[in-house]
């Protein structure tokens, strides 16, 4: 375990551009979200309706066998009754009893029954949807309207995975199965043919039993626009991705540039410089001690600005990151965080030279600093551990501090600049970037990277 000192790197430049580019994507995101939840809804409240619809014809089915045979008038209004005649003999003669049964209640229920079912009817055939009742063995019992070119009729009485691509058939016997066997809603989203451009979402709800027979429902929504949107949107997403690689790659460039020219001749004319000045000093006789205490001290300021110089260049693009590899370059900059903050850092790794593409090892190498940045910033935390190990081809590394932590709300939050910063400079080299926090308990950073990604 070795002992690090700490520094702050400058800030980042960032490219409006990008920025209002992602933030249209993450808002068509949303928009994406917010119609998927009004579907579930819809899907939620036709569910709904349909079960009450199911028991009140239930009701009207069993009320059916007491319809009335006749009618009454009393004081002129006219009440439905059921008339059940009996004859028997008694003493050589007969007797005839009629029993009266008033179903006045009886016909204002079937009468409510009536409206239901022909409101179920009239919501289910204008439902946007298309509805379907299935058996458990994927037999089509019911459906509201004519799809994929099919009549009801032709539809009843076939499975429903007979309509459906070849490729996807195995994913919508699953989810029939998880319907009636577990009694889950599921999700699929498939081809219906063998156009690769049609696609469908099927929602299948709760299943009903009655008496007789198991089944359940699916909704069918053709959400073709929807594919293509979202096609759209991780196309967009990943050509900001390329652009922000390849806007880094140039940054990098420019910074190593940069670095090189401020070190190699705004170093090498001060130190030309400083030896001038030496000289002047030496050729000054020693009686003129202001001549030499002033050449003295404008040697000490030439000294001070060689070393801002070296520090300019370091924060462009540090040489120990090319000259000594990755794990050189982090022990390097934390010990400069260290100095400058006075913020305790140590730094372990089980492998000392690393085989690492420059894109990769710069691209480390900016999320450590922008994560030992933070911790400066916000954090105020006395102690902070880097950890690197490499293991079959993956660099981990887990940066942890005993600061106040972030919350689950921070960590999401789109404002966050530097968390996203730090997550896509990790997605772009196709790697996975965690980080984890309770408030009070500290954050931990987590990075794995593949060595060789293309």
């Amino acid at each position: 375990m070795k002992e690090i000192r700490d520094r702050s790197p400058r800030p980042k430049p960032r490219r409006d551009d990008a920025a209002e580019a992602l933030r249209r994507v993450d808002e068509l995101m949303r928009q994406i979200d917010i119609y998927r939840e009004q579907l579930s809804q819809q899907d939620q409240r036709l569910n709904e309706t349909r079960a009450q619809l199911r028991e009140s014809f239930s009701r009207y089915n069993e009320l059916h066998d007491l319809s009335p045979v006749g009618f009454l008038t009393l004081n002129r209004r006219i009440v439905p009754v059921q008339i059940s005649l009996r004859t028997s003999s008694s003493n050589g003669g007969l007797i005839h009893r009629m029993t009266l049964i008033d179903l006045t209640n009886i016909k204002k229920v079937e009468n409510q029954l009536q409206d239901a079912l022909e409101n179920w009817t009239a919501l289910v055939q204008n439902a946007p949807d298309v509805i379907m009742t299935l058996k458990p063995n994927g037999k089509i019992a019911f459906v509201n309207r004519p799809v994929w070119g099919c009549s009801v009729p032709a539809l009843v009485g076939t499975s429903l995975t007979d309509y459906v691509s070849v490729k996807h058939r195995p994913q919508v016997a699953e989810c029939i199965n998880r319907t009636f066997a577990q009694q889950e809603r599921t999700t699929c989203e498939v081809n219906c043919t063998d156009d690769d451009e049609a696609w469908f979402s099927f929602i299948f709800g709760p299943t009903q039993k009655t008496k007789t027979t198991t089944t359940g429902t699916v909704m069918i929504r053709e959400i073709s626009e929807h594919k293509r949107a979202e096609e759209m949107l991780r196309s967009t997403g990943a050509q900001l991705r390329e652009f922000a690689a390849r806007e880094e790659a140039v940054r990098e460039e420019e910074r190593a540039r940069l670095a090189r020219e401020i070190h190699d001749e705004l170093g090498q004319s001060l130190t030309v410089l400083k030896l001038d000045l030496s000289w002047l000093r030496s050729k000054t006789p020693r009686e003129q001690k202001a001549e030499r205490q002033k050449l003295n001290l404008m040697m000490s300021h030439v000294d001070e600005t060689i070393d801002r110089v070296r520090r300019i260049a370091s924060a462009l693009r540090p040489s120990i990151l090319d000259d000594l590899g990755l794990a050189a370059a982090i022990e390097w900059q934390l010990s400069e965080y260290q100095e400058r903050a006075g913020i305790r850092c140590h730094f372990e790794s089980n492998t000392e030279k690393l085989d690492v593409k420059p894109e990769i090892s710069a691209a480390i190498f900016r999320v450590v600093q922008e994560a030992m940045t933070n911790v400066v910033r916000h954090a105020k935390a006395s102690n902070v551990h880097v950890g690197m190990t490499l293991n079959g081809g993956i660099l981990t590394m887990a940066i942890r501090d005993n600061g106040k932590g972030i919350t689950a709300q921070q960590m999401s939050d789109l404002r966050s600049l530097g968390i996203a910063g730090m997550k896509e400079r990790i997605t772009r080299i196709g790697g996975q970037f965690n980080i984890k926090s309770r408030p009070g308990k500290g954050t931990r950073v987590e990075i794995e990277v593949p060595l060789h990604y293309d």
